[in-house]
């Protein structure tokens, strides 16, 4: 924590407690007295717990006009002791404990000017620069109402004489004065209230006396945009001790109104006003610019008002404490749903049911009344129904339930030609066929659009990539349909093998054996820039290598047409 500002000041007070006395009466003149705290606007307290440990402080730089303005009693004659000030006021204050805040202001009266005073009235003309009295401030926040209630607090501020007399500038002694404050939204507003009471040691000037006063004061805050600019105004008045309202001379009432722009951290007020009724210390006209380090706190736009570490905007139950993974409301059964979602609040049950435990005999998270298949766990999404093929769709509807196939097509894998055989087993998609030929012609050679498609096997030497005799026919006629198709420009000749053996011997042996079709087809007549060859192994099966049929399926050497004349 950066205590070196509050350190700094303090320097300043022992300097300034040596400096000598001048001849005029020791009576502070500067009303404009504001408060080191957060929070606050100009000289109005508000209940605004500090956060521990947290430094804030500024500037103020103040313009007076025809501040100090007093009739002489003996001889009637009316003199501006004081008629012009500009000051400039740094302060620091310290949060601590979350209530109290630790403030020092300390005014520097960088310009002071008079009337030329008649030699009998025995006054020193105010002229040049000072420093004033310095003010110790302490706020003990007894109810934060966050913005949201009603907050209450009590303030003291501690008066230290570092002043000289020459400019009014302060008081006669250590002076206290002692408020009470509370403040609440009324409406848009963050309105504030004082009462108090200033205890100080009675000075007479040009044959008034000045002592003690009540204060009170009011003030209000309107967000225009929270956390970036509001609009903001007060009213300070003091009056006599003794005779409260009843010495119009010693009796203020100071309004001020202005705007406060704050850019990241840092905060900007602007403010304009003067007396409303000039008693002794009431300007005709002030001005006044304020520079503040105050760390934004999200809680002043977003307040949590419950106390649950969730701010307003985002806290579902904002009259009730809860909490942040629910979004600031309650669990009463602790079952991880908000009371406010809970079909059953006093009964542990999970989210699923709104909280609460329907009987579900298959255990599949579906209650019974809404499972269409009560007897076999399935997935919410399909009623609790199971998906052998996990194609989406529910095996009590599937009409291809072992192959996984479209929703439109009923659970169906798609049969382009329609000849019952799925597109995936089907040697001739493009042209129907009966099942014993593998849906192609009663030809062994058919040309679709894909593909050149044969209806029998090319069979080769176990383990090797040489030809049977006993395809030679059917490779011929492959020639022969090549010959006639002119307008099939390219060929993949593409082989394959089940999943026996060594995963990279089955890659070479396809990539030999369709190296051997494509080699065969040349010596036919075929030119060789027509075909290509290559080997898949086991990574493309048509069926389940998991049985006999299914490995003799994928044993197999396909044509595929990879391009063709318009």
């Amino acid at each position: 924590m950066n205590t070196k500002p509050l350190a700094w000041m303090a320097a300043l007070l022992l300097v300034a407690t040596g400096a000598g006395a001048a001849d005029n009466p020791k009576r502070n003149a500067l009303t404009f007295r504001p408060t080191p705290h957060a929070g606050d606007v100009f000289g109005v307290h508000a209940a605004t717990a500090p956060k521990s440990g947290q430094l804030t402080g500024g500037a103020w730089f103040v313009y007076n006009d025809k501040p100090l303005k007093v009739s002489d009693v003996a001889s009637g004659a009316e003199v501006r002791l004081v008629a012009r000030q500009i000051v400039a006021e740094v302060y620091a204050a310290l949060g601590l404990f979350d209530r109290l805040s630790v403030g020092l202001n300390l005014p520097v009266f960088v310009s002071s000017s008079g009337d030329k005073l008649p030699a009998e009235l025995r006054l020193q003309q105010p002229d040049g620069s000072s420093l004033g009295d310095a003010r110790v401030s302490l706020r003990y926040v007894l109810q934060d109402g966050k913005g949201q209630g009603l907050g209450l607090a009590l303030a003291e501020d501690v008066g230290l004489p570092t002043a000289t007399a020459a400019h009014f500038s302060g008081d006669d002694g250590v002076t206290s004065e002692t408020r009470v404050v509370a403040d609440m939204p009324v409406g848009p507003l963050q309105v504030a209230v004082n009462v108090g009471f200033a205890a100080r040691k009675a000075v007479t000037v040009l044959g008034r006396t000045y002592g003690n006063q009540w204060l009170f004061g009011a003030s209000g805050q309107l967000n225009l945009m929270c956390g970036k600019v509001d609009v903001v105004g007060s009213l300070e008045g003091r009056t006599a001790g003794g005779s409260p309202f009843g010495n119009y001379q010693d009796g203020q009432l100071d309004g001020l109104g202005g705007a406060r722009l704050r850019f990241g951290d840092l905060a900007v007020t602007a403010a304009a006003g003067g007396g409303l009724v000039q008693g002794f210390g009431a300007p005709a006209f002030r001005a006044t610019l304020g520079l503040g380090w105050l760390p934004n706190d999200p809680a002043l736009c977003n307040p949590d008002v419950d106390g649950d570490g969730v701010g307003k905007e985002q806290d579902r139950c904002p009259a009730e404490k809860g909490t942040a993974a629910l979004r600031g409301c309650p669990d009463g059964d602790g079952d991880g749903i908000a009371n406010l979602d809970d079909k059953c609040p006093e009964q542990s049950g999970v989210a699923l049911y709104g909280g609460c435990t329907p009987s579900d005999g298959d255990g599949d998270g579906v209650a019974d009344h809404e499972d269409k298949c009560q007897a076999v766990a399935g997935p919410k999404e399909l009623a609790g129904c199971p998906d052998g093929d996990s194609d989406g769709v529910a095996d009590l509807e599937d009409k291809c339930p072992k192959d996984k196939g479209d929703k439109a097509a009923g659970g169906c894998p798609p049969d382009g030609d329609g000849d019952g055989l799925f597109d995936a087993v089907d040697k001739c998609p493009d042209v129907a066929g009966p099942k014993e030929r593998n849906g192609c012609p009663e030809q062994r050679v058919v040309v679709t659009k894909q593909k050149i498609a044969i209806t029998e096997k090319v069979y080769f030497e176990t383990g090797e990539a040489k030809i049977k005799k006993e395809s030679h026919g059917l490779l011929d006629e492959v020639a022969g349909i090549l010959k006639k198709n002119l307008d099939v420009k390219k060929v993949l000749v593409e082989g394959h093998t089940d999943n026996v053996g060594d995963p990279a011997v089955n890659l070479k042996l396809s990539a030999d054996r369709a190296a051997a079709v494509r080699k065969y087809l040349v010596s036919k007549g075929i030119a060789a820039g027509r075909l290509t060859a290559q080997g898949f192994g086991d990574t493309r099966p048509l069926a389940d290598n998991a049985t006999d049929e299914g490995k003799h399926q994928n044993r197999r050497v396909d044509f595929v047409i990879l391009e063709r004349s318009e």
